[in-house]
């Protein structure tokens, strides 16, 4: 009996189909902040069970990621699928897709319902030379946050200036008021003093004067951009300007000493401590306009994803990256979470950016930020665009010091910005 059991148990095993369950794919995204690594493992549950995959994380910081990346590309081992890296002097893209250290994935955003909802001017910080590199993780439209109390004491109504030109006529109202030893107490707007970072950067984006043409060519010494910088040198000169100071930034807010700042959504926060200590009232607006544009606002900082070169299944990736991250209960909860606008124009209308803010007197801000975001302007991205960017930046320090012309520093500027678009054997006298 025991025979005959085995051998029909042999028998029916033998003529069963065969059935192999195949593990679940495993996608590597390698991200260059703590804080992103948590906003990822947050996720990650989620991820998985929508997509049916296993992600695997992993934090590779800032000043080693795009080495790491490039040792591990030349290599062949240890790429991962994704990366999501920093807009800001990022050195991923190129005009030709052969020169980027990530894929071109133009085809894919194109025929992508998703892609076409996300905001144009977000997706011009990915794109290099008509090539789509990148999907933006935020949009980041900037505000201008003021406090009220004082810019009225001191008889300037910021609700009402339409440029900049008016409102740094108001700073020199502002900063003459009230002093102390003869110096001023309260200032206008802060800045690190050091280029195309942080005010100088959010306000020359409101200007639409590039600083690369259509063919890539660096136009440091252009008509426009000269008398840009030199009206920021002039309102810089004024004194209405403070160091931009990240570990005071919150209580010089909290005790008047700074009384405005251009503010992306991710630096709203900042203003937290000093509406707790209620000792002033603030307000928001959009930004006062540059001269004859009608700019109103500008980007800061930022993310993206992207698929380093080489990866076999672009496709498949793609679609991973792009679920990943466009989500809208997930792009909800961030919001929620952290007040980071998405870029996702189609999920606007949700009842979740209608709330008010207490910090100014219950206005609707998310409402503010994202006409904004609609309004984001485009910036003429090309493959020297950074350095570019880090030339005027070298030679910043010696214009607003005195110490060169402005036409003189900008020359300099574009003279090097000129070596690294050319290269150094095609230059002429």
């Amino acid at each position: 009996m025991y025979k005959l059991t085995a051998i029909l148990l042999f028998f029916l095993t033998a003529t069963l189909p065969v059935i192999i369950i195949a593990a679940p794919r495993t996608v590597t995204l390698w991200t260059f902040s703590p804080n992103k690594l948590a906003e990822w493992s947050n996720q990650k549950p989620d991820i998985e069970k929508r997509l049916g995959i296993n992600l695997n994380i992993s934090l590779v910081l800032q000043n080693v990621f795009t080495n790491k990346l490039q040792t591990a590309q030349s290599k062949g081992e240890g790429v991962p699928d994704i990366i999501e890296w920093l807009i800001q002097k990022n050195s991923l893209f190129a005009d030709d897709p052969k020169n980027a250290a990530v894929e071109d994935i133009t085809k894919y955003a194109e025929d992508s319902a998703v892609f076409s909802n996300i905001t144009k001017g977000s997706v011009s910080w990915t794109t290099v030379g008509g090539h789509v590199y990148g999907l933006p993780h935020d949009a980041h439209p900037v505000v201008l946050i003021y406090n009220d109390t004082l810019w009225l004491k001191s008889g300037v109504n910021v609700e009402k200036i339409k440029t900049w030109d008016e409102f740094f006529k108001g700073a020199s109202k502002l900063i003459k008021f009230e002093e102390s030893g003869g110096k001023p107490v309260h200032f206008a707007l802060p800045s690190g003093n050091s280029g195309l970072e942080d005010t100088m950067w959010m306000i020359w984006q409101q200007t639409g004067i590039n600083i690369l043409d259509n063919k890539g060519n660096p136009t440091l010494t252009s008509k426009d951009f000269i008398r840009f910088v030199k009206w920021w040198k002039s309102e810089y000169d004024s004194g209405v300007f403070m160091p931009w100071d990240w570990e005071s930034f919150s209580s010089q807010l909290s005790n008047g000493t700074l009384c405005a700042y251009a503010s992306p959504d991710w630096c709203v926060s900042l203003l937290d401590d000093a509406v707790k200590e209620g000792i002033f009232k603030f307000k928001v607006r959009a930004l006062p306009l540059y001269g004859k544009s009608s700019i109103r606002t500008s980007s800061w900082g930022g993310s993206f994803l992207a698929i380093p070169r080489g990866n076999k299944d672009v496709p498949g990736i793609y679609a991973i990256m792009e679920n990943m991250l466009y989500n809208k209960d997930s792009l909800l909860k961030l919001y929620s979470s952290s007040g980071i606008i998405p870029p996702l124009t189609n999920i606007w209308n949700d009842p979740s950016f209608e709330i008010t803010d207490d910090r100014f007197s219950g206005f609707r801000l998310a409402e503010l930020q994202i006409k904004l975001a609609r309004e984001l302007p485009l910036i003429n991205n090309g493959g020297i665009f950074w350095d570019a960017v880090n030339a005027f930046n070298r030679n910043y320090s010696n214009i607003i010091s005195g110490l060169v012309t402005v036409e003189a520093g900008l020359k300099a500027a574009q003279d090097e910005a000129a070596i690294i678009y050319r290269g150094p054997t095609l230059m002429t006298n």
